[in-house]
């Protein structure tokens, strides 16, 4: 399970990256959690080879949430897929938040993930129903972070190779499996 959460809360300066790092640090160390698990001995080398873990795990399951506020206003976009870590490729069904008045009128946006672009369908802006549109994350300003990358798991994972300040939390339960819980600061 990867979850992200990107904005800039208070308290945080330009630090809302480490709730990404510690939730994505606990959800790819949490496949070798052990029945009676004690503190891993190198926290921030448990956390920079994660990556590495990902990889040579090939794929896994994906979960996503980008929590954005705007105008007061706070709207949580979800997505649920799955993704190969060799191939740096993915796919998510991504939910849109329902209208003010608490109808759903989105249709699901399909995402393809793959290095360089993010090809999306049934995305609105006036695109058509079941129309492909293809997103170059390369020639995005945030560097794919957060207007297009914001699904990508490998992205995610790639920025905890740079984790400062680790610690071990101790032992979460994330969808029913305990995991290892780091908390850290990624700075980007």
């Amino acid at each position: 399970m990867v979850v992200h959460r990107y904005g800039r809360p208070r308290g945080l300066g330009g630090g809302a990256l480490a709730v990404t790092a510690s939730l994505v640090a606990a959800a790819v160390t949490g496949c070798a959690a052990a029945e009676e698990p004690a503190p891993p001995p190198d926290p921030a080398g448990a956390v920079r080879g994660a990556a590495d873990a990902l990889v040579r795990a090939g794929s896994a399951k994906a979960s996503t949430a980008m929590e954005m506020a705007a105008g007061g206003t706070r709207v949580t976009i979800r997505g649920e897929g799955g993704y190969d870590f060799r191939r740096r490729t993915g796919h998510l069904q991504v939910v849109l938040p329902k209208d003010a008045a608490g109808a759903s009128e989105h249709r699901p946006i399909t995402e393809l993930l793959t290095p360089g672009a993010l090809y999306m369908k049934n995305r609105g802006a006036g695109v058509p129903a079941d129309k492909w549109v293809r997103v170059d994350t390369t020639a995005l300003d945030d560097g794919n972070l957060v207007t297009g990358g914001a699904t990508d798991p490998g992205a995610a994972a790639e920025l905890l190779r740079g984790a400062r300040h680790v610690t071990y939390v101790g032992e979460v339960e994330l969808a029913g499996v305990k995991v290892r819980h780091y908390r850290g600061v990624a700075d980007i």
